[in-house]
C-alpha cells in the first residue's frame, strides 16, 4: 500500500496532473478488469469446494472444502435432504473424465445426443486439459473441475486408477445433496437407447451387475433421499484415505444391515456386462442392449478397439 500511495504522490507532484492521474487510474481499472474477465471465462472460476466452474455457474453444494492456503481438505456437515420435496422422475447424468478417456466421453456423447433426451448433463473433470477440451465440444454440459490432476489412462487396479474412482462416491453425493436424482454412467459405455422406462420408480437406485453375485458402479440410476446420501456417506467414508476399488466396498455398504437403502438390478439382458455383450450373447441379444458396457478388459487401447470391432465406436 506504500508502494502505491508513493506512486501516486509522484504521479500528482510531477509529471501529472489530478484529472491526469484519475484518467490514468481508470485506465488502469479498465485494463485489470478487461484481463480478469477473459481469463476467468477461459479457465473458469474456482468456488470454495475445490471445484472449478465453466462460465462461473454457481457452486452445487459439495460436501468438502478445498482451503488453497495450506492444501487441506477439510469435511462439512452433511444436510438432510427432504423427500417430500425430492420424489420428482427427473434426472441429472453425472459423469467423470479425465484427458486419457477423452476419446471416450467424445463417443459417449455421439451415441447420446442421437437419442435426443435433453437431460442436464454434468462433468467432473480431473485434470486442467480436458476442463478445458470439454467445454469446447460440449455446450450442453456444466463442467466442473475436481480437486485431482490425473490426465493418463490409467489401467484398472492400479494406485492411480484406485485414486480416480474413490472419488465417485463424493461427486454423486454432491448432486443428491443438491436435491437431484443422479443417473452416474462411466464413459466407456454406449447408450442404444434411454434407460430411463427400464427403472424401477419405487427403488431408490437401480444398477447394473457385474457378475451373479457383484453389483457394478459404472452405471446407478439414484434418487435423492435420506437412504441414498448416507450410503454415499458411508461409502465415501470407507474409501478416504485408503487404497480400496471402489466397487469392493459400494457392495460391502449397500448389502449391510445398517445402510436401508432399496436397490433394484437392471435386466441382464438389456443392460449386460462387457463380458456378457462381447463374449457370451449372441447378435440377437446384443440387438436388445440398451447399455452396452466395455468393462471386463483392461486397458484403453484394448477398449478402443473392442468398441470398434463390434462398431461402437463414433469418433
Amino acid at each position: 500500500m506504500r508502494k502505491y500511495k508513493s506512486w501516486l504522490k509522484t504521479l500528482f507532484d510531477s509529471k501529472c496532473s489530478l484529472k491526469l492521474g484519475v484518467q490514468c487510474l481508470v485506465i488502469l481499472t479498465m485494463v485489470y478488469m478487461f484481463v480478469y474477465v477473459n481469463v476467468t471465462d477461459k479457465q473458469g472460476f474456482k468456488d470454495d469446494s475445490g471445484y472449478v466452474l465453466r462460465n462461473r455457474r454457481p457452486p452445487l453444494s459439495p460436501f468438502e472444502h478445498f482451503d488453497e492456503a495450506n492444501e487441506s481438505k477439510t469435511a462439512v456437515k452433511f444436510i438432510d435432504v427432504t423427500e417430500e420435496a425430492l420424489n420428482t422422475d427427473d434426472w441429472n447424468i453425472l459423469l467423470t473424465v479425465n484427458d486419457g478417456y477423452f476419446d471416450f466421453f467424445r463417443n459417449w456423447l455421439w451415441y447420446y445426443m442421437k437419442l435426443n433426451i435433453n437431460l442436464p448433463i454434468t462433468v467432473v473433470a480431473e485434470d486442467d486439459t480436458v476442463f478445458t477440451k470439454i467445454g469446447q465440444v460440449c455446450e450442453v454440459c456444466t463442467v466442473l473441475r475436481s480437486n485431482l490432476n490425473i490426465s493418463d489412462a490409467v489401467n484398472y487396479s492400479l494406485p492411480l486408477f484406485r485414486t480416480l474412482v474413490s472419488t465417485r462416491p463424493m461427486h454423486i453425493l454432491t448432486q443428491l445433496l443438491s436435491g437431484k436424482n443422479t443417473i452416474y454412467s462411466d464413459v466407456d459405455m454406449v447408450w442404444m437407447n434411454d434407460p430411463r422406462p427400464y427403472f424401477d420408480l419405487s427403488a431408490d437406485m437401480n444398477i447394473l451387475r457385474d457378475s451373479p453375485t457383484k453389483l457394478c458402479t459404472g452405471f446407478i440410476a439414484i434418487k435423492s433421499n435420506n437412504r441414498t446420501t448416507k450410503a454415499m456417506e458411508k461409502w465415501h467414508a470407507r474409501l478416504e484415505g485408503k487404497s480400496f476399488l471402489n466397487q469392493r466396498i459400494f457392495n460391502l455398504v449397500v448389502n449391510s444391515d445398517e445402510i436401508n437403502v432399496d436397490y433394484k438390478v437392471l435386466n441382464t439382458t438389456l443392460f449386460p456386462s462387457g463380458r456378457d455383450y462381447f463374449g457370451n450373447h449372441t447378435q440377437e441379444q446384443r440387438s436388445k442392449a440398451i447399455i452396452v458396457h466395455n468393462n471386463w478388459i483392461v486397458g484403453h487401447g484394448n477398449k478402443k478397439e473392442r468398441f470398434r470391432e463390434f462398431n461402437l465406436w463414433k469418433v
